[in-house]
């Protein structure tokens, strides 16, 4: 998935798995270990940290010391070490062991991130450096507890096939929604078809945004007017959520 990396090129740390994903059920205990190589020809050092997360409404992850953030595991899950230091080439392991309380319903999400420590001295230099991170994202689902909703907030087309769709996740999990726009003639016969490429992650109960443009020239500008019709589909939903609007262009 996802939305952090598995190798940070700055960082020069390889690290596997980018996710760990899981069912669980009340009061279960689980682990796994996270592997670290130091690709760099110099020293690493690095601090390991648990964080909650949250999506604004372009999808990007920011990420807080927040443990009472809803659907938040970040209380849930320890980390042993949390200071590693990495030698050129050396591989090392970090375990990462999580206890699910007793009272769970839907998904629950944090990250681990690994952070450069800034100043600390080699071979009797002192190498300073920008802090970087980069890490592992955790997503946990509790068993038998999953319901999916999902609703078209607005959908518009302008007059130079501009258009914006904002969509919410009503969930209590998080959705992966396959979002299309259909361009359809006077006549209603399908003459085009936009597919989202992005990553259409969302958190739950958390809202989207998406922006694209009809660009296809050779299609255009051949009727006075189209309809475009927004087509989402979600896995698990049931249904296929769908909004129209006929634009003109200029």
């Amino acid at each position: 998935m996802l939305p952090l990396d598995a190798v940070n090129a700055s960082l020069k740390i390889q690290f596997t798995p980018p996710l760990f994903e899981s069912d669980v059920s009340a009061g279960e205990e689980l682990s796994f270990n996270i592997r670290l190589k130091n690709t760099d020809s110099a020293r690493n050092e690095l601090r390991a940290q648990v964080l909650s997360i949250s999506m604004n409404d372009e999808g990007r992850m920011r990420f807080s010391d927040d443990p009472f953030r809803a659907h938040s595991c970040q209380s849930w899950i320890d980390l042993n070490p949390k200071q590693i230091l990495l030698e050129p080439d050396e591989i090392k392991k970090v375990m990462v062991h999580i206890r699910v309380p007793q009272r769970i319903q839907g998904g629950y999400y944090a990250a681990i991130l690994f952070t450069t420590v800034n100043g600390y001295s080699e071979q009797g230099k002192t190498r300073i450096g920008l802090s970087v991170s980069t890490g592992t994202m955790v997503i946990l689902s509790a068993r038998g507890s999953l319901k999916r909703d999902a609703g078209i907030m607005s959908f518009g087309i302008d007059s130079q096939a501009k258009f914006t769709l904002q969509f919410q996740n009503k969930s209590n999990v998080h959705i992966k929604p396959d979002v299309s726009i259909v361009i359809y003639d006077e006549q209603d016969r399908v003459i085009d078809r936009i597919n989202f490429k992005e990553d259409n992650f969302l958190l739950p109960e958390s809202r989207r945004t998406f922006y694209g443009q009809w660009d296809n020239a050779k299609k255009k500008k051949k009727h006075k007017s189209y309809t475009a019709e927004c087509r989402v589909t979600i896995k698990g939903l049931g249904k296929r959520l769908i909004e129209k609007r006929t634009f003109h262009l200029k």
